[in-house]
């Protein structure tokens, strides 16, 4: 489908030299076996714990969600660890410690431990993306599943400033229990995300409901996103 959509808007994916997968689920990475057989030469940046057993798990029923092992050993690969430095306009971080307003729609997902069996996923595997340009530092979250407002802290930490703009699902909607976050928790993150001053442009796992809330604190601060916008930061 992402070939699909690349060619539809005149994406040459053959010229793509690097690659970064935020997290080990399929919807994120499950493109990996197309990609490498269209292109054949870009690097992929993947955090090491990728590749783990991921589930869904819903009424007892478990459904896998994670990536295809089967081309874990391709020479492509680059496996990263909590702090990457790309170059001089990119870097990835990860390592986030879920500490406030952490989304309850992970309630569902669940990793298989060799020692422990199936407990619930603690999104080691996530990895965020910054891209710097002059003044622009632009944050890619990918899903958010550490939660958008832990990430920021753990960028904040890290950069002693807030980013310029922000990218990325904020996980705010569970698609296996069609169930949105709670308004209370929404409207938290909405106030600190106002008060960092950036710039947020979001979709994906958000969900429609959470988005009018946050919206409605954040007004021009916040815009919704769809496969095959083109955004232009000046």
């Amino acid at each position: 489908m992402f070939l699909k959509n690349a060619e539809k808007l005149g994406i040459d994916i053959k010229s793509v030299d690097k690659v970064i997968v935020s997290h080990g689920h399929y919807d994120h990475g499950g493109g990996l076996a197309s990609f490498l057989e269209v292109n054949t030469k870009a690097k992929i940046f993947i955090n090491k714990d990728s590749f783990g057993s991921f589930y869904s798990l819903k009424n007892g029923n478990e459904r896998y969600v994670g990536l295809d092992a089967s081309i874990i050993s391709n020479e492509r690969f680059v496996f990263t660890k909590d702090m990457e430095k790309l170059d001089d306009e990119l870097e990835i971080f990860s390592e986030v410690k879920q500490k406030i307003l952490s989304p309850s729609c992970n309630s569902t997902l669940y990793m298989r431990d060799e020692a422990e069996g199936l407990i619930l996923d603690d999104f080691r595997h996530e990895q965020n993306l910054i891209i710097k340009d002059n003044e622009n530092y632009l944050l890619l979250s990918g899903c958010a599943h550490n939660g958008i407002v832990n990430i920021l802290e753990h960028y904040v930490n890290r950069y002693k400033s807030f980013p310029t703009h922000v990218v990325g699902g904020f996980h705010l909607y569970s698609s296996s229990e069609l169930k949105s976050e709670k308004p209370e928790t929404v409207c938290k993150i909405g106030k600190y995300l106002l008060d960092s001053s950036a710039e947020f442009y979001t979709g994906h796992c958000t969900g429609n409901e959470a988005f009018d809330i946050l919206s409605k604190i954040m007004g021009n601060k916040i815009h919704k996103i769809f496969t095959g916008n083109r955004i232009q930061i000046i």
